[in-house]
């Protein structure tokens, strides 16, 4: 029987999970400038920092899913690929190498607002009935500077207990996160290449509501 990873090593999660990281610092690299356009080339107004961070979510989305994953269609055979899965409110979940990765936006694990985030953040698997081979919860971390540009920096870490009296979490590790560089030969998917107001599509209603813009919200 092959031994299991061990989830209390940081650092060997962020070796594993560093083809994830590559493609999410690439997507936010994209999302973000393109969310600001909303502002700036169609509304015309100052930032609203919420709708903000709502709109780098989804063309987060946008992008992961040009590249062709899905939920389930992580590749077994070589691990290399992830199954993306969409949560309310544009929300991110990925699954890769026995992990389940939800992504936020904050320099401190924002506190969960749902049950689902708390069972999430506590280590609660929540697809143990189908054996899927997920052995641990993990979240990623993105932020922005102060001129609310992406800042570069994914921090990745093992959520591990509540302090309900104090809105905290506790984690089990923490590890910062900065890609080298930016390979110039990644495929830009059209949409993403030349100045365009916010894109609205009906493809199947946003492939049968993948993005849950209609659901309860899910954070930043």
């Amino acid at each position: 029987m092959a031994t299991l990873p061990n989830v209390h090593d940081g650092e060997y999660w962020a070796g594993e999970l560093d083809p994830l990281l590559t493609d999410l610092d690439f997507a936010f690299r994209l999302a973000v400038p393109q969310a600001h356009r909303f502002f700036t080339h169609w509304r015309k107004k100052v930032v609203n920092r919420p709708l903000l961070s709502n709109l780098i979510r989804y063309h987060v989305l946008e992008y992961l899913w040009t590249q062709g994953f899905d939920a389930g269609t992580a590749k077994e055979d070589d691990g290399e690929g992830w199954g993306l899965r969409g949560l309310p409110n544009n929300g991110l979940e990925l699954l890769f190498r026995q992990s389940c990765i939800r992504v936020r936006k904050g320099i401190d694990p924002p506190y969960p607002n749902t049950m689902s985030a708390e069972n999430f953040y506590q280590q609660k698997l929540f697809d143990e009935s189908v054996n899927d081979g997920t052995i641990t919860n993990l979240l990623i971390l993105y932020n922005l500077d102060r001129d609310l540009q992406y800042d570069g920096k994914l921090l990745l870490m093992r959520p591990m207990k509540l302090n309900v009296k104090k809105k905290t979490v506790k984690c089990d590790w923490v590890k910062t996160v900065e890609i080298a560089r930016v390979d110039p030969n990644r495929v830009i998917p059209p949409e993403f290449m030349h100045g365009q107001e916010l894109p609205f599509r009906d493809e199947q209603t946003e492939r049968n509501g993948k993005t849950g813009t209609d659901d309860k919200p899910n954070g930043d």
